[in-house]
Protein backbone atom coordinates (compact mmCIF):
# COMPACT_ATOMS: atom_id res chain seq x y z
CA UNK A 1 0.00 0.00 0.00
CA UNK A 2 2.78 2.39 0.95
CA UNK A 3 4.63 1.85 -2.34
CA UNK A 4 1.48 2.83 -4.23
CA UNK A 5 0.79 5.85 -2.00
CA UNK A 6 -2.48 4.29 -0.85
CA UNK A 7 -4.04 4.25 2.58
CA UNK A 8 -6.03 1.43 4.11
CA UNK A 9 -7.71 0.77 7.41
CA UNK A 10 -7.45 -2.80 8.67
CA UNK A 11 -9.15 -4.39 11.62
CA UNK A 12 -9.93 -7.83 12.95
CA UNK A 13 -13.29 -8.39 14.58
CA UNK A 14 -16.93 -9.17 14.18
CA UNK A 15 -18.39 -7.43 11.14
CA UNK A 16 -21.42 -6.35 13.15
CA UNK A 17 -19.30 -4.70 15.84
CA UNK A 18 -17.35 -2.35 13.59
CA UNK A 19 -17.37 1.12 15.12
CA UNK A 20 -16.71 3.46 12.21
CA UNK A 21 -18.44 6.57 11.06
CA UNK A 22 -20.79 6.54 8.09
CA UNK A 23 -19.59 7.82 4.71
CA UNK A 24 -16.01 6.91 5.62
CA UNK A 25 -14.70 4.54 2.92
CA UNK A 26 -14.23 5.00 -0.82
CA UNK A 27 -14.45 1.23 -1.28
CA UNK A 28 -14.92 -1.98 0.66
CA UNK A 29 -13.62 -5.41 -0.37
CA UNK A 30 -15.17 -8.52 1.16
CA UNK A 31 -13.27 -11.61 0.05
CA UNK A 32 -15.40 -14.55 1.28
CA UNK A 33 -15.93 -13.24 4.80
CA UNK A 34 -19.53 -12.04 5.09
CA UNK A 35 -20.86 -15.38 3.75
CA UNK A 36 -19.83 -17.12 7.01
CA UNK A 37 -22.88 -15.99 8.96
CA UNK A 38 -26.62 -16.49 9.35
CA UNK A 39 -28.64 -14.75 6.63
CA UNK A 40 -29.98 -12.01 8.95
CA UNK A 41 -26.43 -11.14 10.01
CA UNK A 42 -25.34 -11.13 6.36
CA UNK A 43 -28.10 -8.65 5.53
CA UNK A 44 -27.10 -6.42 8.46
CA UNK A 45 -23.43 -6.53 7.41
CA UNK A 46 -24.16 -5.48 3.83
CA UNK A 47 -26.32 -2.64 5.13
CA UNK A 48 -23.48 -1.56 7.45
CA UNK A 49 -21.05 -1.65 4.52
CA UNK A 50 -23.46 0.52 2.54
CA UNK A 51 -23.59 3.03 5.39
CA UNK A 52 -19.77 3.06 5.73
CA UNK A 53 -19.29 3.90 2.05
CA UNK A 54 -19.09 7.45 0.78
CA UNK A 55 -21.65 8.44 -1.85
CA UNK A 56 -20.37 6.91 -5.08
CA UNK A 57 -18.30 4.38 -3.13
CA UNK A 58 -17.88 0.83 -4.41
CA UNK A 59 -18.34 -2.59 -2.84
CA UNK A 60 -16.70 -5.72 -4.19
CA UNK A 61 -17.88 -8.87 -2.45
CA UNK A 62 -17.14 -12.55 -3.05
CA UNK A 63 -19.30 -15.39 -1.77
CA UNK A 64 -19.74 -19.12 -2.37
CA UNK A 65 -22.40 -20.56 -4.65
CA UNK A 66 -24.51 -23.66 -4.30
CA UNK A 67 -22.41 -25.63 -6.78
CA UNK A 68 -19.50 -25.58 -4.31
CA UNK A 69 -18.67 -29.13 -3.23
CA UNK A 70 -20.11 -29.65 0.25
CA UNK A 71 -23.28 -27.60 -0.25
CA UNK A 72 -26.12 -29.49 1.39
CA UNK A 73 -23.90 -31.52 3.71
CA UNK A 74 -23.60 -31.12 7.45
CA UNK A 75 -26.35 -29.50 9.49
CA UNK A 76 -28.70 -27.06 7.74
CA UNK A 77 -29.37 -24.31 10.30
CA UNK A 78 -31.53 -22.25 7.92
CA UNK A 79 -32.22 -22.24 4.19
CA UNK A 80 -28.89 -22.53 2.30
CA UNK A 81 -26.85 -22.06 5.52
CA UNK A 82 -24.92 -25.02 6.91
CA UNK A 83 -22.54 -25.85 9.70
CA UNK A 84 -20.44 -28.97 10.28
CA UNK A 85 -20.01 -29.37 6.51
CA UNK A 86 -18.75 -32.90 5.96
CA UNK A 87 -16.74 -32.59 2.73
CA UNK A 88 -15.34 -30.10 0.25
CA UNK A 89 -13.17 -27.05 0.79
CA UNK A 90 -15.49 -25.64 3.48
CA UNK A 91 -15.34 -28.76 5.64
CA UNK A 92 -14.76 -27.88 9.31
CA UNK A 93 -14.81 -24.13 8.62
CA UNK A 94 -17.88 -23.15 10.64
CA UNK A 95 -21.02 -21.56 9.23
CA UNK A 96 -21.37 -21.17 5.48
CA UNK A 97 -24.22 -19.55 3.60
CA UNK A 98 -24.41 -20.50 -0.08
CA UNK A 99 -25.81 -18.04 -2.61
CA UNK A 100 -27.22 -18.03 -6.10
CA UNK A 101 -27.02 -14.94 -8.31
CA UNK A 102 -30.54 -13.75 -7.51
CA UNK A 103 -30.14 -14.04 -3.72
CA UNK A 104 -26.93 -12.00 -3.56
CA UNK A 105 -28.42 -9.41 -5.93
CA UNK A 106 -31.58 -9.10 -3.84
CA UNK A 107 -29.65 -8.59 -0.60
CA UNK A 108 -27.53 -5.87 -2.20
CA UNK A 109 -30.61 -4.11 -3.57
CA UNK A 110 -32.32 -4.28 -0.16
CA UNK A 111 -29.17 -2.78 1.39
CA UNK A 112 -29.42 0.21 -0.95
CA UNK A 113 -26.78 -0.66 -3.56
CA UNK A 114 -27.19 0.14 -7.25
CA UNK A 115 -25.34 -0.58 -10.50
CA UNK A 116 -24.88 -4.18 -9.39
CA UNK A 117 -22.76 -6.41 -11.61
CA UNK A 118 -22.35 -10.06 -10.70
CA UNK A 119 -19.85 -12.48 -12.21
CA UNK A 120 -19.81 -16.22 -11.61
CA UNK A 121 -16.60 -18.21 -11.32
CA UNK A 122 -16.37 -22.02 -11.43
CA UNK A 123 -13.05 -23.68 -10.67
CA UNK A 124 -11.49 -26.57 -8.83
CA UNK A 125 -9.30 -26.32 -5.76
CA UNK A 126 -7.31 -29.49 -5.14
CA UNK A 127 -9.87 -31.32 -7.24
CA UNK A 128 -12.87 -29.89 -5.37
CA UNK A 129 -15.49 -27.92 -7.33
CA UNK A 130 -15.93 -24.31 -6.20
CA UNK A 131 -18.53 -21.79 -7.35
CA UNK A 132 -18.11 -18.15 -6.39
CA UNK A 133 -20.03 -15.01 -7.13
CA UNK A 134 -18.11 -11.76 -7.41
CA UNK A 135 -20.42 -8.77 -7.09
CA UNK A 136 -19.63 -5.13 -7.68
CA UNK A 137 -22.03 -2.46 -6.49
CA UNK A 138 -22.16 1.30 -5.97
CA UNK A 139 -23.59 3.40 -3.19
Amino acid sequence: MENENLKAHYFVGDGLDVALENNFFDSVLDNVCIYANHIEEIKKMYKRVYDFLKVGGKLITVCFGKETLGYGSGKEIEKDTFTDITYGMLKDRGIAHFFDEESIKQILIESGFKNIIIDRILYTDRGMKVEQYVAQADK
